[in-house]
């Protein structure tokens, strides 16, 4: 318990490298379409993440029911616009800038959160998959990476462009000064 009285849960977790049959991590990479039927099949909270000289600079958090199919739709995203084709292109650039894009996997430290078990076999049920991948979201540390979930999200495209255009009103909106 806290001074004020409220109890401060944790969820703890870490995310995971994804390794290949060799050991090597799963890297976005034009090689690695034919790696894709090495990766599990089980339900997962999965990172892209985007490191620059070792550091990491992009992240973009998902969910799958199956995490080898899910992959799969990144390297053969199809012509519809779309997160996959979205993301392809964005990875395709960071790759031939240098940087490296690994596949990161959520691990769950067993815990509850008031009645519900958490731990990585509970994924299986859709609920906890999306609130731990909300979850993990809302944990990320903005001001060390960028984010792709909200550069992707068209709702919050049309709010940062709407920003942009009107600063006046967008410094207002994040001090919290409109209705």
């Amino acid at each position: 318990m806290s001074e004020e009285g409220i109890s401060m849960p944790m969820i703890s977790y870490r995310w995971l490298s994804v390794e290949l049959e060799n050991g090597a991590p799963f890297e976005f990479s034009e090689s690695s379409v034919k790696s894709v039927r090495q990766l599990s099949q089980k339900p997962s909270v999965y990172r892209w993440a985007v490191y620059e000289r070792d550091l990491l600079r992009k992240i973009y958090i998902g969910e799958a029911e199956n995490l080898m199919d899910r992959v799969d739709h990144y390297f053969k995203p199809g012509m519809k616009p779309g997160t996959d084709l979205q993301l392809n292109k964005i990875f395709s650039k960071d790759v031939a800038k240098g940087a490296t894009v690994r596949l990161e996997v959520l691990h769950i430290d067993p815990t509850y959160l008031n009645n519900v078990y958490l731990c990585d076999g509970r994924l299986a049920d859709q609920y906890i998959r999306k609130m731990m991948e909300s979850f993990t979201l809302a944990d990320s540390d903005v001001t060390q990476y960028q984010i792709l979930n909200a550069t992707l999200n068209p709702i919050e495209r049309r709010k940062r462009k709407a920003m942009k255009d009107n600063p006046l009103e967008a410094f207002f909106q994040e001090h919290g000064l409109t209705d």
